[in-house]
């Protein structure tokens, strides 16, 4: 695999037949470090979930799990959405892109980087939400999961798209 040319869009893990490829998250092992545990959870978890009933199933099961807190992302999503919005009005005119994905932004930066002009600065909804706890939880020994729905999203915690830092201590695939 060409580190120069990867996007982190997981068609090397599918392709390869003998497993020797995979997806590196943290683990469930890494809720051991912290005193007081948090999980992000995207809306996407509950796609399979066909009532109010099972969505709470769904997070008691990751309180038992051993998280002490778990916090769906769907109430931040507003705050990216404002967001774009007030950017769409400070820069009239033009098209522009913006991407929850970081493989399409992996990839317009590496093969169309004439696009990147066009692109939203904009923090994903899950980094909006760490930051936020974390001035919540200033002084506390808090560790941060973002349970992620793609392992294209695993690598966010340590190599956040635009950023240098993120807030985000350990991303766990939910696949």
């Amino acid at each position: 695999i060409n580190r120069e040319k990867r996007i982190n869009c997981g068609q090397c893990l599918d392709a390869c037949v003998h497993q020797g490829l995979q997806a590196k998250g943290s683990t469930l092992d890494d809720l051991a470090h912290y005193e007081k545990r948090i999980a992000l959870l995207p809306p996407a978890a509950f796609g399979e979930c066909h009532n109010h009933e099972e969505i709470e199933q769904l997070m008691h099961t990751f309180i038992e799990m051993g998280f002490d807190e778990v916090i769906e992302l769907s109430a931040y999503e507003g705050a990216v959405y404002d967001h774009i919005g007030q950017y769409r009005k400070d820069n009239p005119g033009g098209y522009l892109i913006s991407s929850f994905c970081p493989v399409v932004n992996r990839l317009i930066e590496m093969k169309y980087p004439m696009l990147l002009s066009n692109m939203i600065p904009f923090e994903l909804t899950a980094e909006i939400a760490a930051k936020r706890i974390r001035q919540q939880h200033e002084n506390e020994d808090v560790g941060i999961f973002y349970l992620c729905e793609c392992i294209a999203k695993l690598p966010l915690g340590k190599f956040p798209y635009g950023n240098k830092r993120s807030e985000i201590d350990h991303c766990v695939s939910l696949v």
